[in-house]
Parts: C-alpha cells; sequence; structure tokens
C-alpha cells in the first residue's frame, strides 16, 4: 500500500476554511482518488 497523498492548503477568509476540505473531498471523490489526506487549510490573512 502507497503512502496517502496529502493536499496541504492556504486560504484566505473564514468561510474558506470550512468549505475547501468539503470542494477537495467532491474533487477526489469524483476522480476516484482515494488515497489522499486533508488537512484542515492554514488561514492566512491578506494584510500577511
Amino acid at each position: 500500500m502507497t503512502s496517502p497523498i496529502t493536499i496541504a492548503s492556504i486560504v484566505e477568509g473564514d468561510g474558506e476554511v470550512s468549505a475547501l476540505p468539503v470542494l477537495l473531498r467532491r474533487i477526489t471523490t469524483e476522480l476516484q482518488v482515494w488515497n489522499v489526506r486533508i488537512p484542515p487549510p492554514r488561514r492566512v490573512p491578506r494584510t500577511n
């Protein structure tokens, strides 16, 4: 068995923190990629 693919992400807003993992899971399911690890996104405000 291979190790899972990790999709790390950086987002700007609070809504994206909750929305992006859902979107990535939908995409990976549609592509039938099952061995994926999606940690919570890191939020970095635009000012940084």
